[in-house]
């Protein structure tokens, strides 16, 4: 077990291993054959680390070969194979996400067709999963000429608006990717750098002051969420609140004045502060960072992305919950709910785009898009106060 953390091989990864193998057969090999095609990237490994591939392979055959005989020596191969497999699963697989939200982890699989897709920073399509994960769908959000290379994102939201030294290093490592740069990603970088208005030092030092405090607020926003079901703790609350606070802070007079607004930090800072607001139930500061984000990854991601219609989303429900709460000035009501009806539909258009319009997290959208309309004309058919 030791090794086998060591080496990111967890629990599901060998479930899935031993799923292929049991393929091989019911289904006349064609569970292990469609993976023979996979890269393990052995070749890339280190000796030190290939051999401790090894040995993990071969401890988990003995057992493997101890509690389930049916598993036998011709399906499992030999160490060299089991661990080539190992190595190919943890490299090409996929975590699947849950089919309703599309944001929950549920498992691991692999689609041997999908692992064949490179990655893209600037990414032309969009992958979603259906019949509990049976099924990985793939849908262009941008328009594909014929000769196009199909590509989505192999990183997770907050990696892929990462500046791209971090993204190049994550790539390699975990998926032994050898990236390029997309030349959209490196106008809108490199347009990000150079609008700062202080040395390369002074940003390296406002980075460690605000990454200290996206930890503290993060480890806070983390505690509340994990206390959600037990009575409030006011202690709580208030660490999380003055942790917000002292980042907020920062953000605003130290950080926004000097770098672009689509500066990875600042769009990090903005990130935690929609986690903690998420945490607090404050659909005001939500709404405030979600629109903030909006601007930012609107000059570094495709229109069509998943993550862009997240943040339409976040907005435009934030808003709505203002209105519904009677939380935002009559005299202001009429604009708000003009803006959440417009930030919902955006959402729902992407998500059209990205997943389909049977897409339950579509739908979701979609009625969420037609209770804002709802509200919208309610505050519109309100009169106006009397001016004095």
């Amino acid at each position: 077990r030791i090794h086998a953390d060591v080496l990111g091989l967890d629990e599901a990864h060998v479930a899935l291993a031993l799923a292929v193998v049991s393929a091989r057969r019911t289904r006349c090999g064609a569970g292990r054959a469609c993976c023979a095609a996979l890269l393990s990237h052995s070749a890339a490994l280190l000796p030190d680390d290939r051999e401790a591939w090894i040995r993990v392979a071969r401890r988990l055959r003995a057992s493997v070969l101890a509690h389930a005989p049916l598993l036998n020596d011709g399906l499992l191969g030999s160490d060299d194979d089991f661990a080539a497999l190992l190595l190919a699963l943890r490299a090409n697989s996929h975590v699947v996400l849950d089919d309703l939200s599309h944001s929950y982890p549920v498992g691991v699989g692999v689609y041997p067709a999908g692992a064949m897709l490179n990655h893209s920073c600037f990414p032309t399509a969009a992958l979603s999963f259906a019949s509990d994960g049976r099924t990985l769908r793939l849908r262009a959000i941008v328009n594909l000429k014929p000769g196009d290379e199909v590509t989505y994102s192999y990183l997770s939201e907050p990696h892929l608006c990462s500046p791209w030294t971090e993204r190049r290093t994550l790539l390699a490592s975990a998926h032994f990717f050898a990236a390029e740069e997309h030349p959209k990603r490196t106008a809108s970088e490199a347009a990000a750098l150079s609008n700062a208005r202080v040395p390369p030092e002074v940003v390296r030092s406002l980075e460690q002051a605000a990454r200290s405090q996206i930890v503290r607020v993060q480890a806070a926003a983390a505690q509340m969420n994990a206390e959600v079901a037990r009575p409030a703790d006011s202690k709580l609350t208030a660490s999380l609140h003055a942790a917000v606070d002292e980042l907020r802070t920062l953000l605003e007079s130290e950080l926004e004045p000097v770098l672009h607004r689509a500066h990875w930090l600042v769009q990090d800072v903005l990130a935690s502060l929609m986690c903690a607001a998420r945490a607090l139930d404050d659909p005001g500061q939500l709404a405030r960072c979600a629109l903030r984000l909006i601007q930012a990854r609107e000059e570094v991601l495709p229109l069509g992305t998943p993550q862009l219609a997240n943040m339409y989303n976040a907005y435009g429900s934030a808003l709505a919950k203002l209105l519904r709460s009677e939380r935002v000035p009559s005299g202001k009501r009429p604009e708000a709910a003009a803006q959440a009806v417009a930030a919902l539909e955006a959402a729902c258009k992407i998500r059209a785009c990205c997943f389909g319009d049977d897409h339950p997290l579509t739908k979701a959208t979609g009625a969420a898009h037609d209770r804002a309309v709802e509200q919208q004309q309610r505050w519109q058919q309100q009169p106006s106060p009397p001016k004095l």
